[in-house]
């Protein structure tokens, strides 16, 4: 039924249980897994505390996650810096994003799938998994239904909520 499954990961639990779902799906119906992580390109500092927290960074890393911690604590709405935005230096990002895309390739592999591709984008998430979607001719998009900014999603809506409204294929939702 499926040939082509898209699972977007953030590398919150949700978003784990939702790769393992998505690789079982994958490995019944012999399709291809494509591991997406689409990373923002600006965060708060709730998303940077959840980046140093999910993540074994290196210390280069850390450093500049730290410096960026300090500098939303500075800022003029730092009264409010939970949301507050900064551009996320794209070393953050990559490192980041290669480690949740190798911990969801693991997965993948432990449940046996076959055929297994995994990308990290930078730019805006429903943006990045709904083109994927469409380049890769995906015939399922798998979500987790809350991921790591919670304080966006409540203020700006969901990724998976977006995505579930503009989606050109099914959508699955994984709690």
């Amino acid at each position: 039924m499926f040939k082509n499954i898209l699972v977007a990961t953030d590398g919150s639990n949700h978003a784990k249980r939702a790769v393992k779902v998505a690789a079982e799906l994958a490995k019944v119906h012999g399709a291809r897994l494509t591991i997406l992580n689409a990373q923002p390109l600006t965060v708060t500092l709730q998303d940077l505390g959840s980046i140093s927290q999910a993540r074994k960074l290196p210390g280069k890393v850390k450093a500049e996650v730290k410096r960026l911690e300090e500098t939303l604590l500075l800022s003029p709405e730092a009264d409010m810096p939970s949301l507050s935005y900064v551009p996320a230096p794209r070393s953050v990002l990559d490192i980041v994003g290669k480690r949740i895309v190798e911990d969801a390739a693991k997965i993948a592999k432990q449940k046996r799938v076959k055929r297994l591709t995994a990308a990290v984008e930078i730019g805006d998430p429903v943006e990045k998994i709904l083109a994927r979607a469409k380049k890769s001719k995906c015939d399922l998009i798998v979500l987790g239904s809350r991921g790591l900014g919670l304080v966006k999603e409540l203020v700006l809506g969901s990724v998976s909520h977006a995505v579930i409204q503009r989606s050109k294929c099914p959508t699955l939702t994984v709690k």
